[in-house]
């Protein structure tokens, strides 16, 4: 089914869903189904000029009656995009988004990345034990904290955007693998920072972090 505008979609019910594209192309959004290699079913937005997928899981509920017998797309596993905190791509990846759906409204403006399903679960599962234990208003330091991984979040996914318009990371480690490895290794760093570290780790790693994602689009050179 295709929307001519995001309004259209918003009207339709998918306001929850139907964001703009990141990369801003002015073009119609279709709604399609695929079925990823651990065997979820998936309905998604997706821009029709760039097919890039916009916003999270569509609920089912949500879905027009009318094209819920569309058959599903095959989603084949992708070397390029794998989980942004093990690397694995094998069995698939699944949209995460860094600010909950149920707790922001605006999910779909925060950062989004792709992990693989036992860290989207794991990620999911850890921050579900977090509310239990912190009913308790948060200290100022709590605040300050986590101030900082959101701020170094869309810093971070600001400059991973500008390297993945000039290229892909399998093209990076075609070009240059060690510094492909070192980002790599500095995605988990940073995440680890943020589940486990100091604000100064936070600020380290997301600085560190920057600086990868920024040497690697200047290695490509091409706006």
């Amino acid at each position: 089914m295709i929307y001519p505008t995001v309004e259209d979609a918003q009207k339709a019910g998918l306001g929850k869903w139907a964001s703009r594209c990141r990369r801003r192309c002015v073009a119609p959004l279709e709604l399609f189904v695929r079925v990823q290699r651990n065997g979820v079913k998936l309905w998604n937005l997706r821009c029709c000029a760039c097919k890039g997928v916009l916003g999270g899981a569509i609920a089912y509920d949500n879905i027009p009656v009318q094209v819920r017998t569309i058959g599903p797309e095959e989603v084949r596993a992708d070397p390029g995009r794998g989980c942004i905190r093990c690397g694995e791509w094998r069995n698939g990846v699944e949209l995460h988004h860094w600010a909950p759906m149920e707790f922001f409204s605006d999910a779909n403006d925060w950062p989004q990345d792709y992990l693989c399903r036992e860290c989207h679960h794991k990620w999911h599962k850890i921050m579900r034990k977090q509310q239990r234990l912190k009913a308790e208003p948060m200290t100022p330091e709590e605040e300050r904290f986590y101030a900082r991984i959101n701020f170094w979040r869309c810093r971070s996914s600001e400059d991973r955007t500008m390297f993945e318009r000039r290229a892909t990371f399998k093209e990076l480690r075609l070009r240059d693998a060690e510094m492909a490895e070192a980002l790599y290794d500095q995605e988990n760093l940073f995440v680890e920072a943020c589940v486990k570290g100091t604000v100064q780790d936070v600020e380290d790693h997301g600085a560190a972090l920057c600086r990868g994602y920024l040497a690697a689009a200047k290695l490509f050179g091409r706006s």
